[in-house]
């Protein structure tokens, strides 16, 4: 958010609506710079993590349900050996 009004108040409403940050006028351009390549860059690590978590809980699963196939196999294979587990 840029302001020509700033005070902590305004700050801090800011930031709680969603604010990325807060930049009073007049500013310097090369804090702008700054605060749009930090920005740029939080978005792009955000997507990352949110892929890779998605990745993680997708091989989870996937060998959840592997274990489980082998297991539901070896019960049947057992049952129709007459197998008895302990």
């Amino acid at each position: 958010m840029i302001t020509a009004h700033g005070d902590i108040d305004t700050a801090i409403k800011a930031m709680k609506s969603g604010a990325y940050d807060f930049i009073n006028k007049p500013f310097e351009l090369d804090e702008m710079i700054m605060l749009v390549q930090k920005a740029s860059e939080e978005i792009k690590l955000t997507g990352e993590v949110e892929h890779l978590r998605g990745a993680y809980t997708c091989r989870r699963r996937r060998a959840y349900s592997d274990r489980s196939i082998r297991c539901h196999r070896e019960c049947d294979r057992a049952g129709r050996e007459g197998l008895r587990y302990p």
